[in-house]
C-alpha cells in the first residue's frame, strides 16, 4: 500500500523485524520511551486484574483502553 507511506505507516507486504523511527511528529510520539514504559505498566495491570484466562484479559484490556465493552462482532466466541 504505497499511499500509506505518506503517513509513515507500516508497509503490509514487507516483513520488518524492527520499525524505523518515525519522521512524522505525530507518529513519532508512539516510538518514545513513555509509550514503551506505559505499555509495560498496562500489561502488568492486565495480569493483576484480569487473571490468567486469555479471553478475560482481552476483554478487560479492551474495555479499559477504549472505555467500552467489545461487541460480539469484534470478539466472536
Amino acid at each position: 500500500m504505497p499511499f500509506l507511506q505518506n503517513f509513515d505507516s507500516l508497509v503490509c507486504e514487507d516483513t520488518r523485524l524492527i520499525r524505523r523511527n518515525s519522521t512524522t511528529p505525530v507518529l513519532g510520539r508512539y516510538n518514545g520511551d513513555l509509550v514503551n514504559e506505559e505499555s509495560v505498566c498496562f500489561a502488568k495491570r492486565i495480569q493483576q486484574r484480569a487473571g490468567n484466562d486469555p479471553e478475560t484479559r482481552v476483554r478487560w484490556a479492551f474495555q479499559t483502553a477504549l472505555g467500552q465493552r467489545p461487541r460480539q462482532m469484534r470478539f466472536p466466541n
